[in-house]
């Protein structure tokens, strides 16, 4: 995995200007601009699968990217249902217990609860930081909503490469804190600009993290058998003795 490279590939492509210019004037778009940046990512994931020299998208064909965009925003609210499906019976059991419930035992319940609910949601939250690289990477090799939500691969997926998965967690975190820091330098304008560098810099790992395509191999099974297999003599080096 090419680590360094995740930082400046952007640089490299003959058009980055044009292309990093139109991607922080869409993140001034209000939702959809958010859908074409998912999108625009699902695009780069597959570019780098694809061994491209250049792999930075080009910004076109608008209507996919949303749909693309779109398909993994509902994975990724898919995989955090457990947190909302939590949190939405402890909003409803407090508008009770603080209407008719003493403000001490409210107080008591509700906050045994939120630390519950809390630790809960901590923990699960980062089990989603290190599951989500492989439910974007499911959905982009398949282009599928059902692969992102296929449990079980995403789970095999993520302990199978997980030292590679800790390692692209933690430097698209730094990615985003560095973006942070120089678009705030930036007069805070160039966050636009720096967050879609952040953007492509998690695209490329994420594209490196897609496992080699397979070539076709024998089963050793088959290996045997076919060593048991007479060997194939050509005609020409039989020979009749009279």
């Amino acid at each position: 995995m090419d680590v360094g490279k995740s930082f400046t590939f952007l640089f490299e492509d003959k058009k980055w200007v044009e292309k990093l210019l139109i991607g922080g004037l869409i993140a001034l778009i209000p939702i959809v601009g958010s859908l074409l940046l998912m999108g625009y990512m699902v695009v780069l994931i597959r570019n780098v699968r694809q061994g491209e020299e250049y792999p930075l998208p080009e910004w076109r064909e608008f209507g996919e990217m949303i749909v693309d965009g779109l398909k993994l925003l509902l994975a990724y609210i898919v995989w955090a249902l457990p947190i909302i499906v939590l949190w939405v019976p402890f909003v409803v059991l407090a508008i009770p217990l603080g209407v008719f419930a003493s403000e001490d035992v409210a107080g008591g319940i509700l906050g045994t609860l939120a630390l519950c609910f809390t630790c809960f949601t901590v923990l699960y939250a980062i089990l989603l930081l290190f599951l989500v690289p492989a439910v974007t990477i499911r959905y982009a090799e398949a282009s599928e909503l059902s692969a992102a939500l296929a449990v079980s691969d995403v789970f095999q997926f993520t302990r199978a490469n997980l030292g590679n998965v800790v390692l692209v967690v933690v430097v698209v975190l730094l990615a985003q804190i560095a973006a942070g820091i120089v678009g705030g330098i930036l007069c805070g304008i160039g966050a636009l600009f720096t967050a879609f560098w952040a953007l492509t810099v998690q695209g490329y790992l994420y594209g490196q993290l897609l496992p080699e395509k397979s070539s076709k191999t024998l089963e050793p099974q088959a290996l045997l058998e076919a060593d048991d297999e007479p060997a194939l003599v050509p005609e020409d080096d039989i020979t009749i003795d009279e």
